[in-house]
């Protein structure tokens, strides 16, 4: 073939020898050869479903393989074995195969199971790790400063999230014999604490701004502010005194106002929601009135029921069984037309 081209393009004018052979032996281009297979596919619909298929199967094969290939979870702890000079030490957990979910769901799920993240963290824990990081000489500290704290300090409980801390706050600032009071904020200019509360419920809804303050530095302000608001002093003059926060408060010098010695009442609780109702009551009522040093709080139930067609006899044997079991009164109970 390539001697008859020889002797016919010598024949011919302006002939491009060598261009010309490789056009003429030259295969196909690569796009007549990708055209010709996406032909093939369009005429058979069920090659490029089965190809898709394949490919979802694949990807989906390929994040089975990496879901149960992982197996270590990896965190930072310190404790008091830990060496002198040793930032922290790294703990293992496994995380098996069978578990399944996504890998954050079942790290967190191992994790939370063996105790190493906690979703509820007590008063009184919460105080033990707080006391050596709060210097001596700072009356106050930002709550938003101690949750960096929990977040930074591989030594501080690992909590699941800021709910938590607050939660934890919340209930250490409730107790009778609280450690630190709340504050909303600190007024630089009047050297003084809005909001401050101490051995009180704490609001649901803690302020971003807010403040942790220590005991001494809460009740003294508390007093002296309760005080204040009564508008007597006793007759007395004011004495203007400082705390160790910088804060200027006025301190009664004389005699103090005659206070009550007896509290009573009585409410309807909702009948809808009894537990709750009784629940805030306690809370509100209840446990502010024992916070007072010796007070003594009594509290009576009082039940009146009431069926326009009868009480139904089983009905009655069983109410009264339990009366007894629960030791109601015998003179103050029972039933009647």
């Amino acid at each position: 073939m390539f001697d008859r081209l020889s002797k016919d393009w010598a024949s011919l004018p302006n002939f491009q020898r060598t261009r010309g052979v490789l056009r003429i032996t030259s295969p196909s281009p690569p796009s007549l050869s990708i055209s010709k297979a996406s032909d093939r596919y369009s005429r058979a619909p069920g090659l490029a479903a089965t190809a898709r298929d394949s490919a979802k199967t694949s990807k989906e094969g390929a994040a089975r393989a990496v879901r149960n290939a992982w197996s270590h979870i990896l965190f930072p702890v310190k404790t008091d074995a830990t060496k002198a000079g040793k930032a922290f030490e790294l703990e293992h957990l496994a995380l098996s195969a069978k578990d399944k979910g996504a890998i954050p769901a079942g790290v967190y799920e191992k994790a939370r199971a063996d105790g190493v993240v906690l979703e509820k963290l007590g008063p009184d824990t919460l105080w033990l790790k707080l006391r050596p990081l709060w210097a001596e000489d700072r009356p106050y500290i930002s709550i938003s400063e101690i949750a960096d704290w929990f977040a930074s300090y591989v030594y501080l409980p690992k909590v699941r999230d800021r709910v938590v801390l607050e939660t934890s706050i919340r209930d250490a600032i409730g107790k009778f014999d609280a450690v630190f009071g709340y504050a909303e904020r600190f007024d630089a200019e009047k050297a003084a604490y809005e909001g401050l509360i101490y051995a009180k419920t704490a609001p649901l809804y803690l302020s971003p701004h807010g403040l942790l303050v220590r005991a001494d530095v809460a009740q003294q302000t508390s007093i002296t502010t309760s005080t204040i608001q009564t508008g007597d002093t006793g007759g007395g003059p004011a004495t203007p005194t400082t705390t160790s926060s910088g804060a200027t408060i006025l301190t009664p010098s004389a005699q103090t106002p005659a206070k009550p010695h007896r509290f009573y009442g009585s409410v309807e609780i909702d009948m809808s929601r009894p537990v709750k109702a009784f629940d805030t009551i306690l809370n509100s009522v209840v446990m502010e009135l024992q916070r007072s040093r010796g007070a003594k709080v009594k509290l009576i139930l009082e039940i009146e029921a009431e069926a326009p067609s009868g009480f139904n006899d089983a009905d009655v044997g069983v109410v009264r069984d339990n009366t007894k079991q629960l030791k109601f009164t015998p003179g103050s109970t029972g039933f009647s037309d």
